[in-house]
């Protein structure tokens, strides 16, 4: 779901649901942001996952949770993380993880579960962009 808050564009705001399964311990793609030149986002997501199946390491409906407040901005086509992120995990594996990377003008969004088990990723991603 996207808004335009103003006519000329300057500010939008995105909220997206996602989810993925993973079922290894490679990072997987579970959202991608395309920043505008010039411009600057905030970023608040909270993410979920739980262990379904498997036979790698911890127990059937292991859980966790992910919360994090990350800014970014895009100058002149350089995108960069601004400051360091306020992040929370709240996990019952620690092999688990969801992390962030700037890919060119790309600002993806990854998770990670861990060998031999499935994992289920949920969420939400809410994005504040001013141009």
């Amino acid at each position: 779901m996207s808004y335009n808050l103003k006519a000329n564009e300057k500010m939008n705001f995105t909220n997206d649901d996602v989810c993925l399964m993973t079922a290894n311990a490679t990072a997987q793609i579970i959202y991608t942001i395309n920043t505008k030149t010039d411009s600057g986002n905030s970023i608040f997501l909270r993410i979920m996952a739980r262990r379904d199946s498997g036979t790698g390491t911890g127990s059937d409906n292991d859980t966790a949770s992910y919360n994090s407040n990350i800014l970014i901005k895009n100058n002149a086509g350089t995108v960069s993380i601004v400051g360091s992120d306020s992040s929370t995990p709240i996990e019952d594996n620690a092999a688990w993880d969801v992390t962030w990377v700037v890919n060119g003008t790309d600002f993806e969004i990854k998770v990670q579960g861990d060998a031999d088990n499935t994992v289920d990723w949920f969420g939400t991603i809410k994005i504040f962009e001013m141009i």
